[in-house]
């Protein structure tokens, strides 16, 4: 499950993973209180609450099919490309596993959205998904793209940081590879 408190994995396992998302429950009283509703309306009336969504979930499958017609057919520019690797390196991944699935996924977000060219945007909500559990080391980096980074230290555990990068440029104080602790 990945869930912090039942401990870590070691970072060659948590590369295996292609892509990872943090789930986290409503905490607006309103929205919770939709979810009980939906419960119940589906326990009452299973087949009332399913053709209820029917046109919901068939627009999203036609979504989804288009996507996968699209796909062979978007595009990433070579700035793109280099965005990745840069990314990629700034957040000291293992290996180019996380570079090839950052391309991959910001690839199939550009034909999901009906694109055929990937943008700056794609990369972004990629990063998200490919980088979370694999950056190993937080090098910050100042610009536009905020990269997810575990945080390293004892004292945050478990917790995630999102660092802005603006790819291939240092901060003139900081060294590659050194660790800097959040404020």
């Amino acid at each position: 499950s990945m869930n912090p408190e039942e401990g870590e994995l070691r970072p060659q396992l948590l590369d295996r993973f292609g892509l990872c998302l943090t789930v986290d429950g409503l905490l607006d009283p309103i929205h919770r209180l939709s979810v009980i509703r939906r419960q119940l309306e589906f326990e009452q009336d299973p087949y009332t609450f399913i053709q209820q969504w029917q046109t919901e979930q068939l627009r999203l499958q036609r979504q989804i099919t288009q996507a996968q017609t699209l796909l062979p057919q978007v595009e990433i520019s070579a700035e793109l490309l280099n965005m990745i690797s840069e990314v990629c390196l700034a957040n000291n991944t293992a290996g180019h596993r996380a570079d090839i699935l950052m391309c991959a996924t910001a690839k199939t977000i550009a034909a999901f959205e009906g694109r055929q060219q990937v943008i700056l945007e794609d990369l972004t909500r990629a990063a998200e998904f490919v980088l979370l559990h694999r950056a190993r080391v937080l090098i910050p980096v100042q610009g536009v793209i905020p990269v997810p980074v575990p945080s390293v230290s004892q004292e945050d555990k478990g917790s995630d940081t999102m660092v802005p990068t603006q790819l291939g440029e240092l901060d003139e104080t900081d060294e590659p590879g050194k660790k800097e602790e959040p404020p």
